[in-house]
């Protein structure tokens, strides 16, 4: 019997349908294995979850930090901004010292920022910290002492750069003497000009920062686990 060669075009016309009769093939193979395996649902958030906490898939990701040897591990959620418990802690210091009048809050990306009117922390062309504010600053401080990785950027709002200067580094000296906060977390910019407030206190960091206990925690319905 001779054996007929196969031309160009007719090669090209079987090879779709060869293509076609693997993939199915393929296809069914795997939903043979997935019909016949049997699945741990806490497994799986397990893994997930080990997943997320190496790379990060939640919005702004997650941050391990801590030792896993002596099973100090810990998990930053989110920046400060977002934490709606802190920023009505803000809110209620205002009222509780009746100066809504004095002081503003915005959030500003991942930061918060804390401005005060002209004339109230520092008067006119004062260098020294008005003591009748202290107070409010001290109750922020006792907030802002609990967050995680905190750092301070204050602004100073005033066309004279020897006023600004002094002014940063006062009132940075003051947070650094009323907490641990340190001066490598404090950074200050001055003789900015704005015809409403003289000091802006810009926060950032992280918080709602969690302890794992036996090397694990529980976000949600996943389990995140370091070895």
């Amino acid at each position: 019997m001779i054996k007929r060669k196969l031309n160009d075009e007719e090669n090209k016309s079987n090879f779709p349908l060869l293509y076609t009769c693997l993939s199915l093939l393929l296809l069914c193979f795997f939903i043979f294995l997935v019909s016949n395996s049997v699945t741990d649902p806490n497994r799986k958030k397990v893994a997930i979850g080990s997943l997320i906490g190496s790379f990060g898939f939640f919005k702004n990701g997650i941050v391990i930090y801590g030792d896993a040897e002596k099973k100090e591990i810990g998990f930053s959620l989110v920046p400060i901004s977002h934490d709606k418990n802190l920023l009505q802690d803000l809110i209620d210091i205002t009222k509780l010292y009746k100066r809504e009048n004095i002081m503003l809050l915005e959030v500003e990306g991942n930061k918060i920022n804390i401005k005060f009117r002209k004339n109230t922390i520092f008067r006119n062309n004062s260098l020294s910290l008005n003591r009748t504010y202290t107070p409010i600053l001290q109750r922020i401080i006792n907030r802002i002492s609990q967050l995680k990785k905190i750092s301070l950027n204050i602004y100073s709002y005033n066309n004279n750069p020897y006023i600004s200067s002094y002014r940063v580094y006062n009132l940075a000296k003051f947070f650094v003497s009323k907490s641990n906060i340190t001066f490598r977390q404090v950074s200050g910019y001055g003789n900015l000009n704005d015809s409403n407030y003289n000091i802006k206190i810009a926060l950032s960091g992280v918080s709602k920062t969690k302890k794992a206990s036996n090397n694990q925690i529980k976000y949600g319905d996943f389990i995140f686990r370091v070895k």
